[in-house]
């Protein structure tokens, strides 16, 4: 529990900058990382699929797209958390979902974990998906597994990584991501300044331009002039 507690206090470190809004390259479909942060530098890849060299032989295929990213954590690299993660502000109504799996790269009885979680700008972290290599026999995995969370407004980091707890040289796991995505948000604000043509098809009918006050004065004083040479005029015209 202690170790746990100083993992996620050590993850927490991580800055949150105000300003990263959406979700970029979240099915690696650009072949590499773009879009991503690197956290302490874990041996990674994108690929096409990968056909492990071990027995059973499993083969992962891309959820969707023709890509997916493994991360696998360092022989030796004990409590360390290694993998990628990204900043993202959600809207209270926005779903983000994704795919995840994880491989043991060796026989069963070590514990190596495989971590997609969300954590909020008070450092509260919300398990997506959490997985560990014990218990899933020699050289398992859990296959790809599915996940959807809709947080509550504010701004995250989605991090994905891999936690040794043993640290033996021979024992490792691979972690494998795809499909992240962010569904299901709050539609964009209306114009403030919406286009007056109505479009094709529809007559608005006649309209009455109203003057501005500027003209309303020059309207006021014209009117006001006319009057008075009116009224001299009659004078005039009395007088002969």
């Amino acid at each position: 529990m202690k170790q746990a507690c100083l993992i996620a206090a050590a993850l927490a470190l991580i800055p949150l900058n105000a300003g990263a809004t959406t979700l970029v390259n979240g099915g690696f479909e650009t072949g590499d990382f773009t879009g991503w942060s690197i956290l302490n530098d874990p041996t990674r890849d994108v690929t096409h699929q990968d056909n492990t060299p071990t027995f059973p032989s499993t083969i992962f295929n891309p959820v969707e797209g023709d890509y997916f990213a493994t991360v696998t954590a360092k022989y030796g690299q004990v409590e360390t958390p290694e993998g990628i993660f990204q900043e993202l502000d959600f809207d209270g109504v926005a779903t983000l979902s994704g795919a995840a799996a994880l491989f043991a790269n060796y026989l069963d009885g070590y514990h190596v974990q495989g971590i997609v979680r969300l954590v909020d700008a008070a450092g509260q972290a919300f398990d997506l998906f959490n997985r560990d290599t014990f218990g899933l026999g020699n050289y398992g995995d859990t296959g790809w597994i599915t996940f959807s969370f809709q947080p509550t407004a504010g701004h995250y980091l989605l991090e994905a990584f891999t936690l040794d707890h043993t640290g033996d040289a021979q024992q490792s796991a691979t972690l494998l991501l795809d499909a992240f995505s962010i569904a299901g948000g709050l539609e964009p604000d209306p114009d403030p300044n919406p286009d007056p043509d109505p479009g094709p098809g529809t007559d608005p009918g006649p309209t009455t331009p109203v003057p501005e006050p500027g003209v309303w004065a020059i309207l006021i004083t014209g009117f006001g002039l006319s009057g008075l040479a009116l009224r001299r005029k009659r004078s005039v015209r009395a007088a002969t």
